[in-house]
């Protein structure tokens, strides 16, 4: 699940606006505005993509494009 102000905040770090880094990912602006907000999930080809442009460490990823929050039910047990 996308962070979307994470993506943002790298983005802006990377001295990127939104229509240059759409430019670079062969995006449309409002394709790529869609997906920074969490409207249209982004390809993992997109992801690998920007990714590589913002120059994103696979920590910084994983935080921006696949931050899962799995509730743990008391019942699980860890055998």
């Amino acid at each position: 699940m996308l962070v979307p102000n994470e993506l943002k905040a790298a983005r802006i770090r990377g001295g990127y606006s939104q229509k240059k880094l759409a430019q670079l990912a062969l995006l449309g602006e409002t394709s790529y505005s869609k997906r920074e907000n969490g409207v249209v999930p982004f390809t993992i080809n997109e992801v690998s993509n920007i990714a590589k442009i913002l120059n994103l460490s696979s920590e910084e990823i994983m935080k921006i494009f696949f931050n899962e929050k799995v509730a743990f039910d008391a019942t699980d047990k860890i055998s």
